[in-house]
């Protein structure tokens, strides 16, 4: 630490000597011929005008009453071993006034409290800060250096902190606040507290740094209102959940219309097979054809069934696929980044009836 202040005057008086000047001796010497007198025109001379230079007052800067009163208690307190309490005395000097000595005792403070992040930002403040009358910035320099050097011995042990949510501050330790960059941060061995703040929560960590290895910590704040407008599901999990709806869907929706065709044929064959034998009893009537549409109307009764059954099937499967897929569009599609939006798909299920007969009708558009 840089010792207490002890200001001292000097006063410089430089005498000039006085010199008595020699009495000069006069020399007679003969009177020159007499020269004949030509007139001589002299050319006027211009005078060069010179813009007035002004010299700026050289500014004197100094610490104050009130900041050597500080200083004094924060070099008390870092001999007591009071590091924290020397911290906030040089912090309460800078509310003054900001010079390079204060950053510079400032770093120091924090390096024996092995806040390493913050001791290297006070240090290179310590660089580019005004420098005071007192103390020589050459001196203050020199100090940094020594600074730096116990600071590079103290955090020895490397760790990365993931920023996994945009805007987020870090404390550590309890330290200063900082933006989260992921860049990364050597710390003392051991074990660290991780603060994670945003706008909208916060989140505690707690870590084990190494002196080797690089110990990767993922950081994550979690919007718990936009989690729970969201069914209390991640955008991550509400994309995979929209994925598992998109497929699930179409497969069903694909899987009941083969169904269902299938029962459709089944009954369209069967009701026509019929009707040709019926055809054929009315235009031949015997006991041979009789019997044959006899037999041809039980196996199409249990055609029928069969058919029946395979529609119902068909369109209950088809009923779920196209659920599936409403469901998607209306509730997870529409809030997940895919570039083919089923939000946009619009579907329609509703009965219809005609002369012919009725049933649902399934209508969509892309």
């Amino acid at each position: 630490m840089l010792k207490k202040f002890v200001f001292t005057l000097l006063i410089m008086v430089i005498a000039t000597p006085c010199m008595a000047k020699p009495k000069s001796k006069t020399k007679t010497t003969p009177t020159p011929p007499p020269v004949e007198e030509t007139a001589v025109t002299e050319k006027p001379v211009e005078e060069k005008v010179t813009e007035p230079v002004v010299q700026e007052e050289q500014k004197t800067i100094t610490f104050t009453s009130e900041q050597i009163m500080l200083n004094n208690r924060a070099v008390d307190a870092s001999n007591n071993g009071n590091f924290k309490d020397a911290e906030l005395f040089y912090k309460s000097m800078l509310r003054i006034a900001e010079f390079d000595a204060i950053w510079a005792n400032i770093g120091s403070a924090y390096s024996r409290q092995g806040r390493c992040i913050e001791a290297r930002r006070a240090l290179d403040k310590a660089e580019t800060a005004p420098s005071v009358v007192e103390i020589p910035h050459e001196f203050v320099m020199t100090k940094v250096a020594q600074y730096r050097a116990e600071v590079d011995e103290l955090c020895t042990a490397p760790v990365v902190l993931q920023c996994l949510t945009p805007g987020m501050t870090i404390m550590i330790d309890g330290g200063d606040e900082f933006e989260c960059n992921g860049d990364t941060m050597y710390l003392t061995p051991g074990a660290h507290a991780i603060y994670a703040h945003t706008s909208f929560g916060f989140s505690n960590i707690r870590t084990e740094a190494k002196v080797g290895t690089t110990v990767t910590v993922p950081v994550e704040v979690i919007n718990y209102e936009e989690l729970a407008a969201n069914g209390g599901l991640t955008p991550e999990e509400k994309a995979k959940r929209s994925m598992i709806f998109k497929t699930v869907g179409w497969t069903l929706f694909g899987l009941g219309v083969g169904v269902a065709a299938g029962g459709g044929a089944v009954m369209g064959v069967s009701y026509f097979d019929y009707q040709d034998t019926l055809q054929k009893q009315k235009d031949e009537p015997s006991s041979t054809t009789y019997e044959a549409v006899s037999e041809k109307h039980d196996d199409t009764s249990k055609k029928l069934t069969i058919a029946y059954s395979l529609l119902g099937v068909g369109g209950a499967v088809l009923a779920t696929g196209i659920t599936l897929l409403i469901i998607d569009a209306v509730k997870y599609a529409p809030s997940t980044s895919t570039s083919s939006s089923y939000a946009s798909h619009n579907f329609m299920l509703a009965p219809y009836v005609s002369a012919e007969g009725g049933g649902m009708g399934l209508s969509f558009e892309f």
